[in-house]
């Protein structure tokens, strides 16, 4: 049963992307300083293997290889390679696969409603200035109570 999304994951691999991604600019914008880039995808996979078989490809001697800083693409590519997300390679539901699990969240549901909807009894299992629930399995996230997956998913692993 899905239940929600790993956001907090989803979150740190957007920001591994977009770093990525300031990567590949920097690389391509100090590549076409001395050579245009035609294949995009190419250039992607690897920085300086795409530079290399550009320049070995030209029919006449040119003197860009010795003006190319090779350790600072090298750099680059490493780093783009390092940060980048291939996003198909996850997913970010949250999925309880055992019917005692699914059983315990749906439980956990209905109190987090009561304590969302009850400031009396909500005030007895949060402390606002601990900033943390009592009761394990619940959690307090944006301001309203919900089940905790991590110790729902832990606990019942069963």
């Amino acid at each position: 049963m899905k239940v929600g999304k790993n956001t907090q994951l989803e979150g740190i691999h957007k920001m591994r992307d977009a770093y990525a991604e300031g990567t590949y600019q920097r690389a391509k914008q100090y590549v076409e300083q001395f050579y245009p880039i035609t294949d995009d995808n190419a250039f992607r996979q690897s920085f300086v293997g795409y530079l290399r078989k550009q320049i070995a490809g030209e029919k006449y001697v040119t003197n860009v290889e010795q003006n190319i800083n090779w350790h600072t693409l090298e750099k680059l590519s490493s780093t783009y390679s390092e940060y980048k997300v291939n996003f198909d390679a996850y997913s970010y539901d949250l999925i309880l696969e055992t019917p005692k699990q699914v059983e315990a969240w749906k439980m956990l549901e209905k109190v987090c409603n009561v304590l969302n909807n009850s400031q009396d009894i909500a005030l007895v299992i949060f402390d606002p200035k601990k900033d943390s629930s009592r009761v394990r399995c619940i959690v307090f996230e944006d301001g309203k109570f919900i089940p905790s997956f991590a110790e729902v998913k832990s606990l019942l692993n069963t």
